[in-house]
């Protein structure tokens, strides 16, 4: 799996935590209309398996980047080599090879959680705050409305 695929897995669980929360919603209602106890197994079952789905996607999406994550710095490393292995690529000037060693070990390895975390979530903190809104929209349209005015007033409050 590459970056499209961690992508896709963690669009699928905002669809499953649009579902999860929907049905959880409707749970909610059952029990603020005094129904708790009429709750289908169905749909107590239905939410069992979405949080079990989420929390199993969730390992595939954190293994599946620190796969990505492993190949990126493995390409890069052999790059540093063969650059540092060319003609002519002894002459560094003051830098010693040891130094040089460290710092792209040390450089690689901090572009780990890059890869791994940092870019799939980027992508998803675009995509999960677009369909949450679709999916609002669809169920309680006011509900969107308001959500669409507010939400981007949010990120401003917290500029100093």
């Amino acid at each position: 799996m590459g970056l499209a695929a961690d992508v896709a897995a963690g669009l699928i669980g905002t669809l499953l935590l649009l579902a999860q929360v929907t049905l959880l919603a409707v749970v909610i209602v059952g029990a603020a209309r005094s129904r708790l106890l009429q709750v289908p197994a169905t749909q107590a079952a239905a939410l069992i398996a979405i949080i079990l789905a989420r929390a199993g996607l969730a390992q595939v999406v954190e293994l599946s980047g620190r796969r990505v994550a492993t190949r990126v710095m493995s390409a890069l490393r052999a790059e540093l080599v063969e650059q540092r292995l060319r003609p002519g690529a002894a002459d560094l000037g003051n830098a010693h090879g040891a130094e040089l060693a460290t710092g792209a070990v040390q450089g690689v390895d901090g572009l780990e959680t890059y890869f791994a975390r940092y870019l799939p979530q980027v992508v998803l903190a675009v995509t999960v705050p677009v369909a949450v809104l679709l999916w609002s929209a669809v169920v309680d349209l006011e509900s969107a409305v308001i959500m669409l005015v507010t939400l981007p007033v949010i990120p401003g409050t917290t500029k100093g």
